[in-house]
């Protein structure tokens, strides 16, 4: 009876050990558990926060910088309309011409930062749009160069800020020389304006015209040199290829691409 008995305890007791052992474990298994869930718990709220604080931030810098563009906007707006005041009351032709070609230049920045105010991404800008309605303020600021049409083939490019400028600058330097010296008496023709893929990440802008080319013993002008080394230099900024050339009237070709090209400025004469 003794054995059996000391048996039946034995087992009693390592029965009870297990369930206790058994019931501590899923106990520490349900803790880690229920520590796992917390911690997890923890670290979708903190990126829930850290997404909505991202957002909040996001949304504050865009504001911040649309309100810049449309601050520096007006102020080359108060600028432009300075330098046309100011013209109104001179009577030196090349002092006027100076002035004139200074606010053109103006304009082309603000139209990049008006555009930006605008757009739907802060940092990006429609390039098309952007040359056509500068294209569009250029005929009018010409009107008194008769007969004068603007033609343009774009395809549709969106680019930064800084390109953007460049582009302009070098678009507004390029159509003034086109209707200063291509055109001469009043001559009609057609300034055209196309860009378009020329490779991988690349673009081709060409400014052309109908109009004639210059003799081979035409006097640069001071202000035809200052703009033909503008455009030099900023294609230079961007690491654009910019090919100038003297025949069928002044063509200007300016291929730029993301990926930086060797910048070649040459004029050719045929």
């Amino acid at each position: 009876m003794l054995p059996d008995f000391f048996i039946f305890t034995i087992l009693l007791v390592t029965a009870t050990t297990a369930a206790v052992y058994y019931y501590g474990r899923q106990r520490r298994s349900s803790k880690r558990l229920d520590n796992a869930l917390t911690e997890a718990e923890s670290l979708e709220n903190q990126l829930s926060a850290a997404k909505s604080s991202s957002a909040e931030h996001s949304a504050h810098h865009e504001w911040l910088t649309r309100e810049i563009h449309h601050r520096v906007k007006n102020n080359l707006q108060m600028i432009s309309s300075l330098l046309n005041l100011q013209s109104a009351y001179l009577t030196n032709t090349y002092a006027k011409t100076a002035l004139r070609d200074t606010r053109h230049r103006v304009q082309a920045i603000l139209l990049v930062h008006q555009k930006l105010d605008q757009a739907s991404i802060v940092s990006n800008l429609n390039l098309s749009q952007y040359i056509d309605e500068l294209l569009y303020y250029l005929n009018n600021e010409y009107s008194d160069v008769q007969g004068i049409r603007f033609e343009s083939s774009l395809k549709q490019l969106t680019v930064n800020f800084e390109l953007a400028v460049v582009l302009g600058l070098i678009i507004n330097e390029a159509v003034g020389n086109l209707l200063n010296n291509a055109f001469p008496k009043n001559k009609p023709g057609t300034v055209a304006v196309r860009l378009e893929t020329a490779g991988v990440f690349a673009y081709k802008l060409t400014i052309a015209n109908e109009g004639i080319g210059l003799p081979d013993n035409f006097n640069v002008q001071p202000e035809s040199a200052f703009a033909k080394n503008l455009i030099c230099g900023l294609s230079d900024q961007v690491n654009a290829n910019l090919i100038l050339e003297n025949e069928d009237g002044l063509p200007l070709t300016l291929i730029f691409t993301a990926t930086p090209l060797s910048f070649t400025c040459q004029q050719k004469r045929e």
